[in-house]
């Protein structure tokens, strides 16, 4: 063989290890890109998924606190519109027990309403219990100061009854109940 040969031979010979070499650090690039790759993939994808998770466990969470929230209203609203009909209804026939006890939902709703409507409305429901317990007064315990008629009490009561589902009503729509 001569020198020229032996030459190119160990620079093919070079360079087929400097592409081997070459190889081995692709190989081994590869060997490190592909698993960092794949974690920072799944790190993200883990991410996004506690997010939406989140967000839906937020949802839930509203929707959970509109629906108590709704309840109670509703409670108040079912408390009043029962001691409207029980004034109507047992206003010349006065039952004690029944009327206390619907008295008494009645103050504790107008006490709740408080915590859970605007100052109109519960202005609004504070007149209903007051002046349904004053014509109570007036017509079953005699205590009249000013003379209240039959007339004016059916008109009144008519009146709160007619209104009161219609005051409620915003409150009552559960797409409007505001958290």
């Amino acid at each position: 063989m001569s020198l020229l040969s032996r030459s190119a031979f160990l620079c093919r010979l070079c360079c087929a290890l400097d592409k081997i070499n070459m190889c081995e650090n692709i190989i081994s690039f590869f060997q490190w890109f592909v698993p960092v790759s794949v974690q920072l993939f799944l790190g993200i994808m883990a991410y996004r998924l506690t997010r939406a998770l989140g967000a839906e466990r937020n949802i839930t969470q509203k929707n959970e606190l509109k629906l108590k929230l709704y309840e109670k209203r509703y409670k108040i609203f079912d408390n009043l519109y029962d001691f409207l009909l029980e004034l109507k209804v047992k206003s010349l026939k006065f039952d004690h027990q029944i009327i206390s006890d619907t008295i008494a939902k009645a103050r504790l709703a107008s006490n709740e309403a408080k915590f859970l409507f605007d100052q109109d409305l519960v202005e609004y429901i504070d007149s209903i219990v007051i002046n349904g317990i004053n014509y109570l007064k007036v017509f079953n315990e005699g205590k009249s100061g000013n003379s209240i008629t039959l007339d004016e009490f059916e008109e009144w009561n008519s009146q709160c009854l007619k209104e009161l589902p219609e005051r409620f009503l915003k409150y009552l729509n559960f797409k409007n109940v505001n958290i």
